[in-house]
């Protein structure tokens, strides 16, 4: 009978060990910060994370670090910098 049942927990054990390391978490939440010129600023930030590794970034710096890493990339976020700033600019 202890046998059994010492079998058993063994078993739970190690399903529940299984389990953890399969266990994926993802948060997410907007930080906001003043700016000097008024208004607030938002930043999307990210924690993803599981039994062995997490990574904690900022979304918009993940997608522009993306871009900057190849030199197609890097032309197609010029271009997006300069159509902003080119339709930000006052008439």
């Amino acid at each position: 009978m202890k046998q059994i049942l010492t079998s058993i927990i063994v078993c739970f054990v190690a399903i529940a060990a299984m389990a953890q390391n399969k266990a994926d978490i993802i948060v997410s939440y907007d930080f906001k910060a003043p700016r000097v010129s008024g208004g607030e600023r938002i930043n999307k930030m990210t924690l993803i994370a599981n039994s062995t590794e997490s990574k904690y970034f900022n979304d918009l710096s993940l997608w522009t670090d993306s871009l900057e890493s190849t030199p197609e990339g890097k032309a197609k976020l010029d271009e997006i910098i300069r159509a902003n700033v080119w339709n930000s600019l006052p008439r």
